[in-house]
């Protein structure tokens, strides 16, 4: 129990910290909204994100983006031109996007390619399948960096094992110096590249920073969601050292943390739906359930709750169509899927 409850206290969101650490330019704690807790200022406004459970298992500690349309749009800063950075998250993944190029934004400034003072930090396929932007394995997913579009010396050196996983916590890092790209996941480092010319400079631009989804370039049809929750992120205007990343990620697996989550399921009946859907849990213990219903687009159309294992919900006003059930129970997520005729 006490291995548990540093833990826990390690991973609580409000002791996220990098202690006497300069360099920070924003922090958005993901507490129940987008804001800067930093004193910077960076404020972010919210599309079609929900709050959810954060990896402290509070509701509300976390916020859940639906891999369609969830997006948070920071407005530009001069503080974003940096010369070197690092981005740390606490993230969970729930899928993959599947679409050309397969990447999951975690947190961008600017376009995706070539230019001058972007970024990009994400997880997806291309390490592992030599950047083929037309075939799919979300087998091989790894989180990196880019920045510029910057070639690298070597792109295999990207797909480092364990690939990631769905419904898994992890603690990320990514730091880059204008010579090397490192990524470290639950602090240890997982890769090192090199760029192809080191040295050349980040440049300027005068562009914000989308969270969760690539609206610089969704337009030209790579929108590149997230599907999953993100707890934290951290931007710092330097590479963070081995110490310091150790100060913000846990040294080890998250393996302690999954295994005491409760293994908790949930069945919906009928399905399909007419005027009332029964939501049931099935493990052993009851526990209260928040609930939200939201349509193909993410919206929220229904919010309700329940102080035991059984929720009945009046789906009588909803126009026949596919929605989803996210209900958050015992510390977890679950989406289910259900048709109303």
């Amino acid at each position: 129990m006490k291995k548990i409850y540093l833990l826990a206290c390690l991973l609580g969101l409000s002791t996220f910290s990098i202690a006497q650490t300069g360099g920070l330019v924003a922090h958005w704690d993901m507490n129940g909204n987008a804001d800067d807790t930093s004193g910077g200022g960076h404020n972010g406004t919210m599309y079609n994100v929900t709050p959810a459970v954060g990896m402290d298992g509070v509701m509300g500690h976390g916020l859940y983006f639906n891999g369609t349309n969830s997006l948070i749009t920071v407005p530009y800063s001069p503080a974003f031109n940096v010369s070197a950075l690092s981005i740390c998250a606490v993230v969970y993944p729930q899928g993959f996007y599947t679409g050309t190029c397969q990447s999951n934004t975690i947190l961008e400034r600017g376009s995706t390619g070539p230019g001058t003072g972007n970024f990009y930090f994400y997880y997806g396929d291309k390490p592992g399948d030599n950047y083929d932007c037309y075939s799919v394995d979300t087998t091989v997913e790894v989180f990196k960096m880019d920045a510029n579009g910057f070639p690298f010396a070597s792109i295999t050196e990207f797909n480092y094992t364990p690939h990631v996983q769905e419904n898994t916590w992890y603690t990320v890092v990514v730091t880059f110096n204008d010579t090397t790209f490192k990524t470290y996941i639950n602090g240890v480092l997982k890769s090192s590249v090199d760029m192809l010319s080191p040295g050349t400079p980040m440049g300027t631009n005068t562009d914000g920073i989308n969270i969760g989804f690539d609206a610089f370039d969704s337009a030209a049809g790579y929108p590149y969601p997230f599907k999953g929750i993100i707890d934290d992120i951290k931007l710092f205007s330097k590479a963070l050292t081995q110490t310091e990343v150790d100060s913000y990620s846990v040294s080890t697996t998250l393996a302690v943390k999954n295994a005491y989550q409760p293994q908790i399921g949930v069945q919906l009946f009928p399905n399909p739906a007419q005027d009332l859907l029964t939501i049931a849990s099935t493990g052993a213990m009851q526990y209260e359930m928040d609930i939200t219903v939201t349509d193909l687009l993410g919206r929220e159309l229904i919010r309700a709750k329940s102080e035991n294992a059984l929720a009945k919900i009046n789906t009588s006003e909803l126009a026949p169509g596919i929605y989803f059930a996210n209900i958050y129970i015992g510390g977890q997520l679950i989406s289910k899927k259900f048709l109303k005729e």
